[in-house]
């Protein structure tokens, strides 16, 4: 294909960067075999696909998907040395989150007996994790911020790395 007469994929004619899109192939003589390759021209219609529009600001919550009641006594935990109850560590909300089915559309285990585990809704375990700490802070908790605090357990033993996103691994011996 010649694209010395043709325009830059990118057009900055007005600041924004858009894309353009090439001329579909044309379809190939069939061969005499009697094979045919249905290729759809230019003018067919598409079929409809289904996308998650990308929205700026708060999420809105969904209509659709069932919405999880806060409760923060669920979400105490013992001191081992104190015996008084008080908020979890980020690895112990995670052991919680991962046992307690209610919450098994936010993440879920993928080898438990290896510690394996991924999130399924990691900004809104990040927001679980910021309501369950009860922090008044200026910011807010996002999936970085709290994928960052998870990533300290890597130098403490707690947890290793699996080089996927959203997966993480809780150290075997410390189950």
């Amino acid at each position: 294909m010649d694209y010395r007469n043709k325009s830059s994929i990118f057009d900055d004619d007005d600041n924004r960067t858009t894309m353009i899109t090439p001329e579909p192939p044309t379809s190939p003589v069939p061969p005499d075999n009697d094979i045919f390759i249905d290729i759809p021209s230019p003018s067919e219609p598409t079929p409809p696909t289904t996308s998650t529009p990308i929205v700026d600001g708060p999420t809105q919550p969904s209509t659709d998907s069932q919405v999880i009641e806060f409760n923060r006594d669920e979400w105490r935990v013992i001191d081992s040395k104190t015996g008084k109850q008080r908020s979890p560590r980020q690895h112990e909300f995670l052991r919680l989150l991962l046992e307690n089915p209610r919450y098994c559309s936010y993440a879920t285990w993928l080898d438990e007996s290896q510690g394996l585990f991924t999130f399924l809704l990691p900004e809104e375990v990040a927001e679980l994790w910021s309501k369950v700490k009860n922090r008044q802070t200026g910011g807010k908790m996002d999936y970085s911020t709290f994928s960052r605090g998870l990533r300290y357990y890597y130098k403490e033993g707690v947890m290793t790395q699996t080089h996927k996103r959203y997966t993480f691994c809780f150290k075997p011996d410390n189950k």
